[in-house]
């Protein structure tokens, strides 16, 4: 029984604007979709490309600042695990969702432009280092 492990690393690129949202008042989550792409030969070897979509959340201290450093088309690293969760849905039909509650996003590069540049705003102080970043103070 004690042989067991649910972690998931995934690298790929943010497709859309985080969202920050709290709950209880103080507890921060920021959450946002990632697409990994795999590429293979099929059986005549003709090239073929395989986009997955992940719902990733982060909880606690360090989602305020996550949502305010990665934008729509951000590359990162993200480590976590799998959470799976049911939603009664019209005409009391159930719906599955498998999410990654990601314990470790790291910023592998981004798109530049001017609106996600504006959005991470002066006040953020992150300094960029080996792909991963760190929160001064001052920031958090």
């Amino acid at each position: 029984m004690g042989n067991s492990m649910n972690r998931v690393i995934l690298v790929g690129h943010v497709g859309a604007e985080p969202v920050l949202k709290f709950a209880d008042g103080d507890n921060a989550c920021v959450k946002f979709s990632l697409a990994t792409t795999e590429h293979y030969r099929d059986r005549s070897e003709e090239l073929q490309e395989r986009t997955e979509w992940h719902n990733v959340e982060l909880w606690g201290p360090r989602a305020k600042p996550l949502s305010q450093l990665i934008a729509k088309g951000a590359h990162v690293f993200v480590e976590g695990a799998i959470r799976s969760r049911t939603v009664d849905g019209e005409a009391g039909a159930k719906r599955k969702f498998t999410d990654i509650r990601a314990r470790d996003v790291l910023l592998l590069g981004r798109r530049t432009d001017a609106g996600a540049a504006a959005r991470r705003g002066p006040g953020l102080a992150a300094v960029e280092r080996a792909g991963a970043f760190e929160l001064d103070a001052a920031s958090a």
